[in-house]
Parts: structure tokens; C-alpha cells; sequence
């Protein structure tokens, strides 16, 4: 198949290859809008209660208490309550961000007594704003938000590791959304092609010549609409638009 012949193929079926181009360049821009590029950063914090007066056992029952309070701190972080606080203390920063806000922009895990709390945002400024402000809030405040009872055990937040940095995460984003209108321009012509084999239809003079080995001796025109409809044997003139028989002459 010559190149030509791949270009009619093309331009038969060039709604086909837009409509799935169009399909990939939506699903790029939603897909891109929906996982843009954050700023991250996580800040790590041990959460530990201190052991009571006299207590046996070099205090296991401290340590082990003070993995259930960990455990505690993971709701603790990402409720409204303590989010409050740290956008209360972000306003006195400058950074206006409601807690609701910042629900979205908090993850946390825990690892024995470790909190590893780490906070994706747009801004990388804000983004280690934020966490500062949650580290801050952890050790003034730790022992507000969770209580058993027991005032000589009190709560204690202590910071591990404050981030100095926040590299740029999902960078390939951009990279995967424009995969998207690739493939389907790829798909567009591969359905145009397969259509284009399944199709048995001989269009051009050039095609009955390939396909049959004789010679065309004539071509039927496509007619004319630019003036209206044509009756057979009849077309109007631009002019005086009025009927001219046509001769036709038989061999």
C-alpha cells in the first residue's frame, strides 16, 4: 500500500481519529488536575506518657501505655479539634488555612511510638508552614486532647525530626497525562485502519485498477448541488438558471 493510499484512509476516517484524540486530550486534563505536583514534607514525633512514682518493672507499663496513646494521636492529628488549634496558630503566621482545609492536606502513620505526620501541598512554603505549625501544637498542647485520668502520667510530644525541606512529588504527572492524547491518537488510526481492511468498497479508479488488473475506461462525476437539486439530463446554468438539455451521445 502505497503512502497515498494510507492518507485517503486518513482523511475518511479523520472523525474517528479526532473523536479519540479529543477522548485523550479530556482524559489528560482530568487526569492531571486530579493528581497535580505537591510539595512534601513529614515530620516525625514520639509520643510517650511518663512513668509514675515507684512504678516496677523499669516502667513497662509507662511504655507500654504509651503505644496506645500513639495509637490515640492518629485520630487526635486529623481531627477538627486539633486542626483548629494549628489554624488558629497558622493565622498568627500569616498562612490563613481552614481546619477543614488542612483534613485534606494530613496524612499520618505510626510506628511503635513514632507519629510520622506528612503533609502534601501546592505551595512549598506552606507546605512545611504546616507541618511546623502541627509539630508546635503537638508539644505545647499534647496532653489537651488526650486524657486518662492520671496527672502525675501526663502526655509528651517530642520532636524526632522537624523538616528543613519539601521536594516535589507526582513530577511525572505531567509525563502520564500527556501519554493520554498520545494513545488515543494511536487508537484513532489503528480503528481507522482496521475499519479501512474490513471495508470492501472500491472508491478511487486506482483502487478498481489494483484490484481487478483491468483498465477504467470512464468515471461517473459526483453532481453538482451548488444550485440546487439535478434532474436527469437537466442542470441550470449560473447565469439565467434556466434548464439546458444536455446531448448525451452513446458509442
Amino acid at each position: 500500500m502505497e503512502l497515498r493510499h494510507y492518507w485517503q484512509i486518513i482523511r475518511r476516517y479523520w472523525w474517528i481519529i479526532s473523536l479519540l484524540f479529543l477522548f485523550g486530550i479530556v482524559a489528560a486534563y482530568q487526569y492531571y488536575t486530579s493528581n497535580r505536583p505537591t510539595y512534601t514534607n513529614t515530620l516525625t514525633v514520639n509520643i510517650t506518657r511518663d512513668p509514675t512514682p515507684n512504678e516496677p518493672y523499669s516502667g513497662y507499663y509507662s511504655n507500654i501505655s504509651s503505644e496506645y496513646a500513639a495509637d490515640d494521636f492518629t485520630q487526635v492529628v486529623i481531627g477538627n479539634i486539633f486542626l483548629r488549634d494549628v489554624s488558629d496558630l497558622l493565622k498568627t503566621r500569616k498562612i490563613n488555612i481552614s481546619p477543614e482545609e488542612l483534613q485534606g492536606l494530613i496524612t499520618i502513620e505510626r510506628k511503635h511510638r513514632e507519629l510520622y505526620i506528612t503533609v502534601h501541598f501546592e505551595d512549598k512554603g506552606w507546605s512545611l508552614a504546616i507541618n511546623r505549625a502541627i509539630g508546635d501544637n503537638l508539644v505545647i498542647n499534647a496532653g489537651k486532647y488526650v486524657a486518662y485520668g492520671n496527672a502525675t502520667q501526663p502526655i509528651r510530644a517530642n520532636l524526632l525530626n522537624m523538616p528543613s525541606d519539601a521536594p516535589l512529588s507526582g513530577g511525572r504527572n505531567l509525563l502520564l497525562a500527556l501519554i493520554r492524547p498520545l494513545v488515543g491518537l494511536i487508537a484513532g488510526l489503528a480503528l481507522a485502519f482496521l475499519l479501512a481492511y474490513l471495508d470492501n468498497s472500491l472508491r478511487t479508479p486506482a483502487e478498481v485498477k489494483e484490484t481487478l488488473g483491468l483498465p477504467v475506461l470512464g468515471v461517473i462525476p459526483q453532481p453538482s448541488n451548488r444550485l440546487g437539486l439535478l434532474t436527469t439530463g437537466t442542470h441550470y446554468s449560473n447565469d439565467s438558471l434556466k434548464p439546458e438539455r444536455e446531448e448525451v451521445t452513446k458509442h
